[in-house]
């Protein structure tokens, strides 16, 4: 099971990276244009603190021959693990079979329906982001989408992944990881409420009082004779 971070934010991403090894992260240009400096600046920031992980980068060009020559920008720039993010269109798959073709890692993202990520899959693409929550907002449910791709993905021996994106709730993601998914990105504050449950923080605060009520001492203290 793969877990990558769904942001930008340098603060969010090495906060994360101190206690868990992620996969690495995905971002697109609006959750880049939230964030302060050149969009230049950004990017190499975090490519320095990523240091060798996966780092999905959304071309923010949206005409064929543009996505290329960005592509090719990005590539040039990013010394990281670099998958190149191509929203689902005409233009798009175009450029997800060439680039593909051409030994660069691609994302197809923006998948809200099935063919959509079946195509993207055949024209080469190693991720298939699938827009759970927002296609779910549209009254189909997103999770149905990502167990249909998985699907067909496993029965024509096809090796893309399909990667849950666009979370509103643990609930969500669940859904997705039982349904099939292998990799999921998340928001920051999804991730921590993932791996964390009330009824876990009772037991470490009972655990805490029932011991220092009987020595008055946790830790290393507890082991002194």
């Amino acid at each position: 099971m793969e877990y990558l971070l769904d942001t930008g934010n340098y603060d969010e991403i090495k906060d994360v990276l101190d206690f868990y090894n992620i996969k690495g992260i995905t971002t697109n240009p609006t959750i880049l244009s939230r964030e302060s400096g050149s969009y230049l600046s950004i990017l190499k920031k975090l490519d320095k603190l990523l240091d060798g992980k996966q780092f999905h980068i959304q071309l923010t060009s949206t005409l064929y021959n543009d996505m290329i020559e960005e592509a090719k920008a990005l590539k040039a720039l990013i010394k990281s693990d670099l998958y190149i993010k191509i929203a689902v269109s005409k233009d798009g798959l175009k450029a997800i079979k060439f680039l593909s073709e051409n030994n660069y890692n691609v994302t197809a993202t923006a998948i809200t329906n099935m063919n959509q990520g079946i195509m993207a899959a055949v024209s080469g693409a190693k991720y298939l982001a699938v827009y759970v929550n927002r296609t779910s907002s549209t009254g189909v449910n997103g999770n149905d989408i990502v167990k249909n791709i998985e699907d067909i993905l496993a029965r024509d021996n096809v090796e893309s992944k399909v990667l849950g994106a666009s979370y509103k709730s643990v609930y969500q993601v669940n859904e997705s990881i039982l349904k099939g998914a292998k990799c999921v990105t998340v928001p920051k504050d999804i991730f921590i409420d993932m791996m964390t449950t009330e009824l876990t923080e009772k037991s470490i605060r009972k655990f805490t009082i029932d011991i220092k009520s009987k020595h008055n001492l946790t830790g290393k203290g507890l082991l002194k004779g």
